[in-house]
């Protein structure tokens, strides 16, 4: 699998965690996950699995709010920069654990 970024730089990678589950506020989501070596993002979410999710960007007030049918509307505010959380997948510690 080949991916570019909007600076024209191209990630190969083969590797694809289907099916894994993102917690954004209340709610679950599920989400297919490239691993991708840029270390500067620990999860990017694009235009496509936010559509899905009907999620609306207020870029003004920092503000992302996902409008799922039959669902409470969940708001997520970004009131400052927050230090990076280090996450790992399950699949990656049982081979770090080997």
């Amino acid at each position: 699998l080949s991916v570019e970024t909007p600076l024209g730089e191209t990630f190969i990678t083969s590797t694809v965690y289907k099916s894994c589950l993102i917690q954004v506020g209340t709610i679950t989501l599920p989400v297919d996950l490239i691993s991708l070596k840029i270390l500067a993002f620990d999860v990017i979410l694009g235009i496509d699995w936010l559509t899905t999710h009907h999620a609306k960007i207020d870029c003004f007030r920092k503000v992302v709010s996902f409008h799922i049918p039959k669902q409470p509307i969940v708001r997520i505010q970004a009131t400052k920069l927050l230090k990076s959380i280090t996450v790992i997948s399950s699949h990656k510690a049982i081979r770090l654990l080997k």
